[in-house]
Formats: C-alpha cells, sequence, structure tokens
C-alpha cells in the first residue's frame, strides 16, 4: 500500500501523464491509502501483543525475519526491474521506450523495500554473533529460504535464457526484439545471485 502511494505521486511528478487528469491519476489513491492506514492498525495492535521481554525469544525472531523477507523481496523486484529496464533496455537496439517509469518504479521498491529489509536485519545483525542466533530455527528457514528461492530463480531464468537463445539460433531470428527478451531472465539472475552472495556471508 506504501508503495502504491508513494508510485502514484511519483509518477505524477515524473511520468509524463500524456493528458491524464489529476482526478483520473489519484483515482486509486483512496484505496492505497485505505490499505496503508488499515495495514499500520493492525501492525501496531498484534505489534503490542508481542510477549515483553529482555532476551529474544522465538516469536522475536520471526516477526523481526518475517519483516526482513517482506523488504527483501520487494527490494529484489526493483533490483529486477533496474537492471532489466533502465539498465539494459536502452541499449538493445530498436528500443525507444521511456525511462521514467521504471525509474519510478525502482524508486519506489527500493525506498519501501530497502528500508524494511536493512531496519529489520540491521537488528537480526546485531545479535548475529550469538550462538543462540545461529542456532535459531527461524534464522535457518530465513536463510535456506533465501538461498532456495534464488537458486530456483536462477535455475528457471538460466533455462529459459538458453532456451530463446539457442532457439534464435537455430531459427536464425536473433534480432532486437528477441535480443531484448534476454533481459527478463538476465535480471532475475543478476539480482538473485546478488542477493544470495550478500546472505552467503
Amino acid at each position: 500500500a506504501g508503495s502504491g502511494v508513494l508510485f502514484t505521486l511519483f509518477s505524477w511528478i515524473f511520468v509524463d501523464q500524456k493528458g491524464t487528469t489529476a482526478l483520473e491519476h489519484f483515482h486509486s489513491l483512496p484505496e492505497f491509502g485505505s490499505l496503508l492506514v488499515t495495514g499500520f492498525f493492525f501492525w501496531g495492535y498484534y505489534r503490542r501483543e508481542l510477549p515483553r521481554s529482555e532476551n529474544r525469544n522465538e516469536v522475536i525472531r520471526t516477526y523481526e525475519y518475517l519483516s526482513a523477507w517482506v523488504g527483501l523481496t520487494a527490494s529484489i523486484v526493483g533490483l529486477a526491474i533496474l537492471v532489466s529496464e533502465v539498465i539494459v533496455n536502452p541499449v538493445v537496439p530498436g528500443s525507444n521506450s521511456s525511462l521514467a517509469e521504471p525509474l519510478v518504479a525502482v524508486v519506489t521498491l527500493l525506498l519501501v523495500g530497502g528500508l524494511v529489509w536493512w531496519h529489520f536485519w540491521f537488528r537480526i545483525q546485531v545479535h548475529s554473533d550469538s550462538d543462540q542466533e545461529k542456532l535459531s530455527t527461524v534464522r535457518r528457514v530465513y536463510l535456506f529460504t533465501v538461498f532456495g528461492s534464488t537458486a530456483l530463480a536462477v535455475l528457471i531464468s538460466l533455462l529459459i535464457l538458453v532456451f530463446k537463445l539457442v532457439n534464435g539460433i537455430l531459427a536464425e531470428e536473433l534480432d532486437s526484439e528477441r535480443v531484448g527478451d534476454l533481459r527478463v531472465p538476465l535480471s532475475v539472475i543478476i539480482s538473485t545471485v546478488g542477493v544470495a552472495i550478500y546472505h552467503r556471508q
């Protein structure tokens, strides 16, 4: 919801609306606002319901790792769009699409997702040297999820990349359009590998 609000606002400021009125552009803002307020309400309510304890427990860990995962997922999507639409797409022959909207999406996702991930990941890393944290089931599930999902994404993207490349070569139709199609699996590979390498440290 927060990403939706920011994307709508940034789009109005930085993207050419091509005659779209403010009323038409911001028609979805009340829905995003309602979801944002509702989300904050329930987050605040259940955050207060968490058990108060000076020592970290699995409930606190679950809350922090789950929040970090949500932020990380949004950040990965932002990185993938950055590589695909902002870095690779402009150099593809024949591409004339505007960079404004993809840039707005990248900034929004990295701003919201990155801040959420960094906030909770920093809190998690403060305790990362303790044996209790290293042996935590929640931490292991988080790391296995990160490595498993990134490995799966890389494997699928590699298969798609190789298939499109070989198919284009054999069909002798490796034109600019087909080359442009390779940017999506390529962006997924780059963004997910980077995340996996970081978490491997």
